[in-house]
């Protein structure tokens, strides 16, 4: 019986985050930065490299390619994981010239420059941002959102798996009930259309040359393609701004606590905790002042 061939460097990479439960972006950032550092050293295996090649390859990228300090450290990362957790080596000795750090300060976009990109929108793509906006979301967040996750009822959305793959619970803008409502709608019409279909794309399957789409699922409420991700904005601004938006427009106290919250993804349970007692606490002031005693 022949012996299973041993599966390849990076794939291994690729099976240790995924049980440590990493994110998709973290993998694919991972795996991209342990390929660059094999092809910088003529592909050479990691086994067979150290500490100062890990230290030239990182000095390489700080003063050839100038890169940000946040990428050298992805990089940086990236090969102490490699070198750690799949090889079970250490790294000792690592003195790379470091990139400089930059204050980036973030775009945010003011209300009426939210209205304006808002407006310019429409189907699909609208109601994405307006959840964006609304609610607080991440882009990953907002398209990964599935039907079970929506409670019209309460007015809010579960958000599965998120970052750190913990979950939460964030608010339903109100003024987009109608317009989610009338998108399942639809989802749920191509969706019986589709298993109406079934039969038929089964039987054009065993045609040769036939085209078969596959079937819709029910499960999915943003059917979003790659492309569909990259045109959210026809400006500059990161969709990240969206959400620093959402904390920097004028609104009363209240509803700056329940942004700020949401901003930091702390459960819905925090917020209504959190405003019920700054409720309680304006109140108890605003009677002491007015000369008010409960008897």
């Amino acid at each position: 019986m022949l012996e299973p061939r041993p599966r390849k460097l990076l794939d291994q990479v690729r099976d240790a985050i995924r049980v440590k439960h990493y994110s998709y972006s973290t993998e694919k950032t991972y795996v991209y930065w342990i390929r660059r550092f094999i092809l910088f050293h003529h592909k050479r295996h990691p086994n067979e490299m150290g500490a100062p090649e890990v230290t030239q390859f990182l000095t390489h990228l700080a003063v050839t390619e100038q890169v940000a300090a946040a990428t050298q450290n992805q990089a940086l990362n990236a090969i102490i994981f490699l070198y750690r957790i799949v090889l079970q080596q250490e790294l000792v000795g690592i003195n790379a010239v470091r990139a400089k750090t930059s204050r980036y300060l973030p775009t945010v976009l003011t209300p009426e420059e939210v209205q304006q990109v808002i407006s310019h929108l429409y189907g699909v793509y609208k109601l994405v941002i307006q959840l964006l906006y609304g609610s607080g979301l991440r882009l990953s967040e907002g398209l990964a959102l599935r039907v079970k996750d929506v409670d019209f009822a309460q007015q809010q959305l579960v958000i599965r798996d998120t970052k750190g793959k913990e979950s939460r619970v964030t608010m339903l803008p109100a003024c987009v009930v109608a317009p989610l409502q009338t998108h399942l709608q639809t989802v749920r019409q191509l969706h019986h259309h589709d298993l109406e279909r079934r039969l038929w794309l089964g039987l054009l399957a065993l045609c040769p040359g036939a085209e078969v789409s596959p079937c819709r699922s029910l499960q999915q409420i943003f059917m979003v393609s790659r492309q569909a991700r990259d045109v959210a904005f026809s400006t500059q601004v990161l969709l990240s701004s969206t959400r620093l938006a959402m904390a920097s427009r004028p609104r009363k106290l209240l509803d700056q606590v329940c942004d700020t919250i949401r901003l930091k993804h702390y459960s819905y349970r925090t917020e209504q905790s959190y405003v019920g007692w700054i409720r309680r606490y304006s109140l108890f002031h605003i009677c002491m002042k007015v000369g008010y005693r409960k008897r």
